[in-house]
């Protein structure tokens, strides 16, 4: 960063309402010149005894104090100081404050999570902890103030008044995933991740895992942006009928036998799965959100769990959101999922792409997460779905926890095996030992 943009970083944290959530995490090393240096000492200091950002005559004020309790000062040093401390206060042009703040974001993440990358990758660090200490990183770009308080409480004075925390999962047909999990399952508000190369199978998982849900009675959304509603509508028949795309209008399977089957599951379900496609990087959660209380309006439909595939295709709600910097408007839009998941109790799923050169690795990590990792740290766990070379044309797969903020990490152990059978849709939980020992060896 050029000294004109330092200069203008420390206007905007005593000048923006928001300087205080980034004060205590900007490094004095972000400077160049030492006053700027020190005068970011000396508004940390501030804030640590008052816990505000201080006005214009409360700094000049508490900068006149510093000077006079810090021994052999030089007067051109304290000049200069005094100096800075008039122009932080100097009204910036709104039109900057924006950006101010995007990159101030962006560059403290990067720092932030490059540490602890490195920690992650010297084993200083579990996949637990990991994601834990992404979790105050990825807040620097929380979309705005909500209900966060409302399940606050004193742990002993108000016992009862949480008496029963207990969280049950909602399981999956996969039973060795559900064992990677806290709750044998998953619960609102989470978003869960599963990452992984190129042609790994990563719409057919998800696709197969919504079909489980709606056979356990669940209703299920599916937010489509890549696939056409059509082909997910296709997909989703071929895995109930266990038959290849082409049975369906070759003749092989009538229209009667296609219906009769979705009617038999309808009822033995009991839940469904309403299918929308939505234009790529034109849509926002919000619309989804519309959209949604017109199905309850119209047909009393409320989802159980939602699928978005992909999330990172959706854009921001707010307008002034989409003039921000693409990595803050991609964790904002992991933030609203999050957030519609509170207001319909409900959890969800997204894919992510992880880097070619993950595609036939037999574990994926962090590392190998190829989006922007601020998007990944709002994710409540991370799966990735990996194969070497030989699994893939076995059509094995493993599912692993890359980071959960609650479960089990991978461990070298911890583990779903799954036979998938791409041309006809259908995933399989591997159990028997033909399929485990067509394993490389971990």
């Amino acid at each position: 960063m050029d000294q004109q943009f330092q200069l203008s970083l420390l206007c905007y944290l005593v000048q923006s309402p928001n300087g205080k959530s980034y004060i205590e995490s900007i490094n004095d090393d972000t400077f160049d010149l030492v006053e700027f240096k020190l005068t970011s000492q000396v508004l940390k200091r501030y804030y640590k005894f008052q816990n505000q950002i201080p006005g214009r005559l409360q700094a000049t004020a508490f900068l006149e104090e510093e000077i006079a309790n810090t021994r052999d000062m030089p007067e051109p040093l304290a000049k200069d100081l005094r100096e800075v401390f008039e122009d932080i206060y100097i009204p910036l042009d709104p039109r900057d404050v924006q950006y101010i703040e995007d990159q101030l974001i962006n560059s403290l993440q990067e720092k932030q999570i490059e540490v602890l990358g490195s920690r992650f990758a010297k084993g200083e660090l579990g996949s637990k902890e990991f994601i834990q200490q992404l979790a105050p990183i990825a807040a620097l770009a929380l979309p705005g103030e909500e209900d966060i308080f409302k399940e606050s409480g004193f742990l002993v004075a108000d016992r009862d008044k949480h008496s029963d925390e207990r969280i049950e999962g909602t399981p999956t047909f996969l039973h060795d995933l559900d064992k990677l999990t806290a709750a044998r399952g998953f619960y609102s508000p989470q978003l869960i991740v599963f990452m992984s190369g190129p042609k790994h199978f990563k719409t057919g998982v998800l696709l197969s895992l919504a079909l489980g849900f709606m056979r356990d009675g669940l209703n299920v959304y599916y937010a489509d942006i890549e696939n056409g509603a059509r082909s997910i509508r296709n997909r989703l028949k071929m895995a109930i009928l266990d038959c290849e795309l082409h049975e369906l209008f070759d003749g092989a399977i009538s229209k009667e036998t296609v219906d009769g089957m979705l009617e038999l599951n309808k009822f033995y379900m009991g839940g469904d799965m309403f299918i929308d496609n939505y234009p790529a990087y034109s849509k926002s959660i919000t619309d989804v959100e519309n959209r949604l209380a017109l199905l309850k309006k119209r047909h009393g439909f409320v989802p159980d769990v939602i699928f978005w595939d992909p999330l990172d295709k959706f854009i921001p709600s707010s307008k002034e959101d989409l003039k921000r910097d693409n990595r803050i408007q991609s964790q904002r839009v992991y933030h609203e999922a999050v957030n519609l998941n509170k207001k319909l109790e409900c959890f969800s799923f997204t894919p992510s792409q992880a880097n070619r050169a993950a595609i036939s690795k037999k574990t994926l990590s962090m590392t190998d997460i190829a989006e922007d990792f601020g998007r990944v740290m709002i994710a409540h766990a991370v799966f990735a779905i990996c194969a070497t070379d030989s699994e893939l044309e076995q059509g094995i797969r493993r599912i692993i926890p890359v980071a959960q903020r609650e479960g089990v990490g991978y461990l070298g152990k911890y583990k779903c095996i799954i036979k998938i059978d791409e041309s006809r849709m259908q995933v399989e939980e591997a159990e028997d030992e033909t399929d485990l020992t067509r394993l490389d060896d971990d």
